[in-house]
């Protein structure tokens, strides 16, 4: 995956609820954290594009984002 770092954190946020049983902090992980950090996933990749161009976008097609792709 491009962004295991950020999968891990939203992974975390949701374990923490599920081991908590908190809606509360479920509510915060679905409703602020993922979003956040899905918008911030996509500004970083757009700055690596105008970096790094084509060879960064050939990345992208290959590699999922959050979940590894199972066909190419």
């Amino acid at each position: 995956v491009r962004n295991p770092m950020y999968l891990g954190i939203i992974l975390l946020w949701f374990g923490i609820a599920v081991a908590y049983q908190s809606g509360v902090l479920l509510g915060v992980a679905s409703v602020y954290v993922a979003p956040a950090l899905w918008f911030y996933i996509r500004e970083e990749e757009r700055m690596m594009v105008s970096e790094f161009g084509a060879p960064f976008e050939e990345y992208m097609r290959r590699v999922g984002r959050l979940l590894p792709r199972l066909r190419q």
